[in-house]
Formats: structure tokens, C-alpha cells, sequence
């Protein structure tokens, strides 16, 4: 999983504490602690049953509880409101809504490849194959596109691509991959541009200061 804290992807090896039992089946909390951090990541489980270890037996749904999102790093600022809101949204339910956490990534992809990358509006999956034949990213950037697409399987779940705002049935691991292929685009088209003309501006301005403006400026 993925640590809410401080984003470091870890092998969960969770445990169960035993809530009780109410009209609404059994509640447990999951814990999972980041080596990395070192800090807890709970989640509140409702499931049917629970085996002698207090494991959820037919999980019905989960909930994070802690950390709270107050406590969850913000998108930064170089990224357009609206498509920080929707990656910010999509990372915080990831762990309770996998469905409706990938629906949001979807959205916030297509508005990122229609904002930056230049494609001819239409479906997502015809606009990540616009991006993708264009050659405009590195080869790492790519691959993770390419693998988003394939497990996406937008051609058999042309709806997908249709309305990527809405919730759809999701693969094991895409709503993840999602984010993962947003969090690499955000870098790319808006983060490491604005580093690179804050750095470009200071040099130049440095350069003026002692009389060696750069050549055209």
C-alpha cells in the first residue's frame, strides 16, 4: 500500500482490532505502520464476519480514519485548481473507493492531456494514443501511459472512455497505476517547467546584474 502520510509505497502487513458487533455486521480497524515514517495508517472495516485472527471475512466496506485530510500534503501550486482537486480528491479515497478514485484520475488525465499535450478532443483512450504517437514524452513517461491504457481495457469498457468522470468497474491495481500516471503528467507539464523558468529567470537576472545579459535576450 501506500503510505497516506508520507506517500512511500510499503508491503502491508496489517493488523485487525476488534470494534464490535451492531445491527450493520462486525467493525474492525485496520492498522498499517510505515517503516518509512513510522507512522500508523488506520482504516475502519465493516465486513460480514471476522476469523479467529479478527480478520475482515467478506469486507463490505472501509474507511481511513487516520490521517485525517488536513494532515495530507496539498497538490502543488503550478497545478490548475480544478485538476488538483480532482488528483488531491482521487488520492485521498483511493483506500475506501478505488472505483470512484480512479473515475477522478480519469477525469483529471483528460484535462491535463487537453490542457498541455495538444490532442483533438474526444475519447480518453483516443486521446492518450494522440499523446503517445506524438513522441512529446520521454520514454519512462510512455510506458506508464501505455500500461494505464492496456489495463484500463478502455475498448471492452468503451464507456470509460466515454465518461471517464463516472465510476466504473476497475482491474486490481488501476486505480493506483492512475495516480501514478497523473502524479508522473502533473510533473511533467506543470512542475518541472515552472522549476526550470523560476531557475532561468534568477540566472538571467544574476547575468544583467553584471553586465552579461544571454545572448538574444
Amino acid at each position: 500500500m501506500k503510505c497516506m502520510h508520507c506517500r512511500v509505497e510499503f508491503h502491508s502487513e496489517a493488523q485487525y482490532v476488534y470494534v464490535g458487533t451492531d445491527a450493520d455486521k462486525v467493525w474492525l480497524v485496520e492498522t498499517n505502520k510505515c517503516p518509512a515514517c513510522g507512522r500508523f495508517n488506520l482504516l475502519l472495516i465493516n465486513a460480514e464476519g471476522e476469523s479467529v485472527e479478527h480478520m475482515p471475512i467478506n469486507e463490505k466496506s472501509r474507511l481511513l480514519v487516520y490521517p485525517q485530510t488536513t494532515l495530507l500534503p496539498s497538490c502543488p501550486p503550478q497545478v490548475p485548481l480544478d485538476i488538483a482537486e480532482d488528483y488531491c480528491q482521487a488520492r485521498l479515497i483511493i483506500e475506501v473507493s478505488p472505483r470512484a478514485s480512479a473515475a477522478l484520475s480519469r477525469a483529471a488525465l483528460q484535462k491535463v492531456l487537453r490542457d498541455r499535450a495538444g490532442v483533438i478532443p474526444g475519447d480518453l483512450a483516443e486521446e492518450m494514443l494522440d499523446v503517445l504517437d506524438s513522441r512529446q514524452l520521454p520514454p519512462h513517461l510512455s510506458e506508464l501511459l501505455k500500461a494505464a491504457l492496456t489495463l484500463g481495457n478502455f475498448y471492452a469498457q468503451p464507456l470509460k472512455s466515454q465518461m471517464p468522470e463516472a465510476i466504473h468497474p476497475v482491474a486490481p491495481a488501476e486505480a493506483e497505476l492512475n495516480l501514478q500516471v497523473l502524479e508522473a503528467l502533473l510533473d511533467f507539464y506543470y512542475i518541472q517547467p515552472a522549476i526550470s523558468a523560476g531557475r532561468w529567470a534568477s540566472l538571467r537576472s544574476k547575468l544583467e546584474m553584471i553586465g552579461r545579459p544571454l545572448l538574444g535576450s
